[in-house]
Protein backbone atom coordinates (compact mmCIF):
# COMPACT_ATOMS: atom_id res chain seq x y z
CA UNK A 1 0.00 0.00 0.00
CA UNK A 2 3.21 2.33 1.01
CA UNK A 3 4.71 1.76 -2.18
CA UNK A 4 1.55 2.72 -4.43
CA UNK A 5 1.36 6.35 -2.21
CA UNK A 6 4.62 7.17 -2.58
CA UNK A 7 6.54 5.35 -5.23
CA UNK A 8 6.53 7.91 -7.70
CA UNK A 9 8.94 9.91 -4.92
CA UNK A 10 12.50 9.80 -6.22
CA UNK A 11 14.00 12.14 -3.62
CA UNK A 12 12.87 12.51 0.17
CA UNK A 13 11.27 15.12 1.56
CA UNK A 14 12.69 17.22 4.57
CA UNK A 15 8.99 17.51 5.89
CA UNK A 16 5.72 15.11 5.42
CA UNK A 17 2.49 16.67 6.56
CA UNK A 18 -0.04 13.91 7.41
CA UNK A 19 -2.90 15.83 5.89
CA UNK A 20 -5.64 12.91 6.12
CA UNK A 21 -7.44 12.21 8.89
CA UNK A 22 -6.47 8.61 8.72
CA UNK A 23 -2.67 9.11 8.35
CA UNK A 24 -1.82 9.84 12.11
CA UNK A 25 -3.01 6.22 12.28
CA UNK A 26 -0.45 4.54 10.06
CA UNK A 27 2.04 7.22 10.94
CA UNK A 28 4.42 4.39 11.72
CA UNK A 29 3.76 2.65 8.58
CA UNK A 30 5.17 5.76 6.70
CA UNK A 31 7.68 5.96 9.41
CA UNK A 32 9.33 2.47 8.31
CA UNK A 33 8.48 3.00 4.68
CA UNK A 34 10.35 6.07 3.98
CA UNK A 35 13.27 4.44 6.25
CA UNK A 36 13.36 1.56 4.28
CA UNK A 37 13.02 2.83 0.81
CA UNK A 38 15.40 5.81 1.51
CA UNK A 39 17.77 3.73 4.04
CA UNK A 40 17.27 6.64 6.76
CA UNK A 41 18.91 5.86 10.03
CA UNK A 42 16.25 7.90 11.76
CA UNK A 43 12.75 9.02 10.61
CA UNK A 44 11.67 11.43 8.43
CA UNK A 45 9.71 14.62 10.53
CA UNK A 46 6.26 13.99 10.09
CA UNK A 47 3.70 16.95 11.12
CA UNK A 48 0.16 15.58 11.80
CA UNK A 49 -1.71 18.72 10.71
CA UNK A 50 -4.25 18.42 13.11
CA UNK A 51 -1.82 18.68 15.61
CA UNK A 52 -0.12 21.83 13.38
CA UNK A 53 -3.65 23.50 13.33
CA UNK A 54 -4.18 22.88 17.24
CA UNK A 55 -0.77 24.80 17.64
CA UNK A 56 -1.98 27.57 15.52
CA UNK A 57 -5.10 28.34 16.94
CA UNK A 58 -3.57 28.46 20.24
CA UNK A 59 -0.55 30.99 19.65
CA UNK A 60 -3.05 33.03 17.09
CA UNK A 61 -5.47 33.45 19.86
CA UNK A 62 -4.10 32.15 23.08
CA UNK A 63 -6.74 29.35 23.97
CA UNK A 64 -5.65 27.11 26.75
CA UNK A 65 -6.06 23.17 26.47
CA UNK A 66 -8.71 22.75 29.17
CA UNK A 67 -7.61 19.04 31.08
CA UNK A 68 -10.51 18.45 32.65
CA UNK A 69 -13.05 18.84 29.81
CA UNK A 70 -13.24 15.70 27.29
CA UNK A 71 -15.29 16.74 24.39
CA UNK A 72 -18.36 15.19 23.22
CA UNK A 73 -17.36 12.57 19.93
CA UNK A 74 -19.77 11.12 17.81
CA UNK A 75 -18.72 8.17 15.10
CA UNK A 76 -20.83 7.76 11.78
CA UNK A 77 -20.92 4.71 9.62
CA UNK A 78 -21.84 3.94 6.41
CA UNK A 79 -20.43 0.55 6.84
CA UNK A 80 -19.47 -2.00 9.72
CA UNK A 81 -20.60 0.02 12.81
CA UNK A 82 -19.62 -3.16 15.10
CA UNK A 83 -16.37 -2.69 14.22
CA UNK A 84 -16.22 0.94 13.95
CA UNK A 85 -17.82 0.91 17.64
CA UNK A 86 -15.24 -1.42 18.63
CA UNK A 87 -11.98 0.45 17.08
CA UNK A 88 -13.40 4.14 18.51
CA UNK A 89 -12.99 2.07 22.13
CA UNK A 90 -9.70 1.08 21.37
CA UNK A 91 -8.53 4.55 20.24
CA UNK A 92 -10.30 6.52 22.91
CA UNK A 93 -9.68 4.02 25.48
CA UNK A 94 -12.69 3.19 26.97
Amino acid sequence: CMRYYFTPLKILPEVIILGCTHFPLIAQKIEGYFMGHFALSTPPLLIHSGDAIVEYLQQKYALKKNTHAFPKVEFHASGDVIWLEKQAKEWLKL
